[in-house]
């Protein structure tokens, strides 16, 4: 519980961890009663109960922070049913909240994590407080513990450092750009010719460019034609026989369904964007599900990523793109896009967000 003057947070194993701990308390437990049953002697059954009670440990198992204010100090600990492990670490006035993004674990065990972690003065070692492996739990603990300590979040988790100051961590986009600078005016560059836009009373549909053929698709081609043509060999050759024929056939389409629909997405795929005063929404190509949307009041942040050598790999390439963040929900825009298209995207989401009356008024008359 947090008293007076002190912030706890805790976040339950997740990832690895989770799979590990559920692997060691099934196993170890399921042949602690196949022995039990058949009446084998019952002190055999301690040993795979050992593994199932490891496994249950690794279950139950907490992760959390204590910051207490009134001395001063951050608490770290982790427990089972009750806190142990506990490490105190001065807290420094200088501390700022950082959250960032990482792929850790080993090379069979990789899973991504949201560190989050106290900084303090340049060159001195941040202190790593909590591990979540969700970005909306870990965005949701992240400003509660900057809002307890009235500091600044710097957020890096989307590839780029957005700092937001502590009392402003809850407000939405619409109200910050209102009391920055007041309505913001619609892009002065004329619409970049690749994004096709179409206006339907206050909301405005676009379609984004696919991303087309680049040179890293050839090696995944190659690599799925030459793993499909060896069975594909066999069986018009008659070489075997028609079950193992089929099975060798559904083993080697696994790989084409798995990726051949991000492959067809990169290079042919063209995902609709909407925004209005009353939010962004995303519908991407080929999907079946609806279309991923973010309301106004819940949209607080609209960042750019340009392309650089420390952009993500995706199918696209190191390409920049547009993100828009929630509390609940990262959408992730224009793939592929310029740095001049993502600008001109990002200055008409924020017209349409702020142009009074916080409606979308479509791109003014340049005639006179």
């Amino acid at each position: 519980m947090s008293g007076i003057g002190q912030l706890e947070l805790r976040t339950p194993n997740r990832g690895i961890m989770l799979v590990v701990g559920a692997w060691f308390m099934l196993l170890g437990f399921g042949m602690a009663a196949v022995i039990v049953f058949t009446e084998a002697p019952s002190l055999v059954a301690l040993f795979p109960s050992c593994f199932g009670l490891v496994g249950l440990c690794l279950l139950l198992s907490r992760r959390g922070v204590v910051v207490d204010r009134s001395t001063a100090t951050v608490t770290t600990w982790w427990g089972v049913l009750v806190a142990f492990g506990k490490k105190s670490h001065p807290l420094d006035p200088s501390h700022h909240v950082t959250l960032a993004r990482e792929m850790r674990g080993g090379h069979k065990s990789r899973q991504e994590v949201f560190p989050i972690s106290l900084a303090g003065t340049a060159g001195a070692k941040p202190l790593e407080v909590l591990t979540p492996t969700s970005y909306t739990v870990a965005r949701n603990l992240a400003e509660q513990l900057a809002n307890h300590l009235e500091v600044a979040l710097h957020d890096s988790s989307a590839g780029a450092v957005v700092i937001r100051e502590a009392g402003t961590l809850d407000q939405p986009l619409r109200q910050r750009l209102l009391a920055d600078a007041g309505p913001r005016q619609f892009p002065s560059a004329e619409t970049p010719p690749r994004l096709l836009v179409s206006q339907r009373a206050e909301q405005t549909i676009c379609v984004l460019p696919a991303g087309g053929f680049q040179p890293m698709h050839l090696p995944v081609m190659l690599g799925l034609g030459s793993f499909m043509i060896f069975p594909l060999v066999f069986i018009f050759m008659g070489k075997w026989p028609w079950p193992i024929a089929a099975a060798a056939l559904a083993f080697c389409t696994i790989p084409l369904v798995v990726l051949l629909p991000g492959l067809l997405r990169a290079t042919i795929g063209r995902d609709t964007l909407s925004f209005s005063p009353d939010g962004v929404a995303l519908k991407a190509w080929g999907s079946p599900r609806a279309a991923k949307s973010i309301d106004a009041t819940a949209l607080e942040e609209l960042i750019i990523i340009p392309p650089s050598k420390t952009t993500e790999l995706t199918w696209m390439g190191r390409c920049g793109r547009l993100v828009a963040r929630s509390d609940a929900l990262s959408l992730e825009i224009g793939r592929g896009l310029s740095e001049e298209e993502l600008g001109w995207l990002e200055g008409a989401i924020c017209h349409a967000l702020t142009a009074e009356p916080f409606g979308y008024r479509g791109k003014p008359d340049r005639s006179d």
